[in-house]
C-alpha cells in the first residue's frame, strides 16, 4: 500500500524488514521470502536504484525458476520486473528478449486477453519502440486496439 501511495522510502524499510525476517525464519528460497524480495526489487526500481533492483530481481528470478519452475506466475512476475529494470538501464535487447519470453509463457497459460499477458505485450511494444522497431510494436498492439470500441472500452 505504501508503494502504491508513492511512499517508497517507507515501503523500502518495510520490505527490507520483511525480507530479512523471511530469510531468517523461512529460508532464502521459500515462496513467501521470494515474494518479499520481489516487492523490495520493485520498490528499489521505483526509487531509481536500478543497479540494486537488477541484482535483486536476478537473484529472485533464479531462485523462483529453480524452486517454482519457469512458468509459475511468481517466476513470470520476477522476469517481467527484471525486464522493466533492464529497459531503464538501457539494456533494451535483453529486456525485449525477456519480455517476449514472459509474453509467450503467459499467452500459453493465461490466454491473450488476460491482463498480465496484455501488460507484457504493452511493455514489449514499448521496448521495441525504444529500439526503433515501431512496426513490430504496432503489430503486437494491433489485436489489443481492435478489441476496443470507439469509446475506448473493450468489447465484451
Amino acid at each position: 500500500t505504501l508503494h502504491s501511495l508513492g511512499e517508497y522510502a517507507e515501503a523500502r524499510r518495510l520490505h527490507e524488514d520483511t525480507l530479512a525476517r523471511g530469510r531468517r525464519t523461512l529460508g532464502n528460497d521459500h515462496p513467501s521470502t521470494l515474494t518479499a524480495a520481489n516487492g523490495l526489487a520493485i520498490t528499489l526500481h521505483s526509487l531509481g536504484e536500478y543497479a540494486e533492483a537488477r541484482r535483486l530481481h536476478e537473484d529472485t528470478l533464479a531462485r523462483r525458476r529453480r524452486t517454482l519452475g519457469d512458468d509459475h506466475p511468481g517466476t513470470l512476475n520476477s522476469a517481467h520486473g527484471l525486464a522493466i529494470t533492464l529497459h531503464d538501464l538501457h539494456q533494451h535487447p535483453a529486456a525485449a528478449q525477456l519480455l517476449d519470453d514472459v509474453r509467450n509463457r503467459r499467452r500459453r497459460s493465461l490466454g491473450n486477453d488476460h491482463p498480465a499477458t496484455e501488460r507484457a505485450t504493452q511493455d514489449l511494444a514499448k521496448v521495441l519502440t525504444t529500439m526503433g522497431r515501431q512496426f513490430e510494436a504496432q503489430r503486437l498492439l494491433a489485436p489489443q486496439k481492435q478489441k476496443k470500441s470507439r469509446f475506448g472500452r473493450k468489447r465484451r
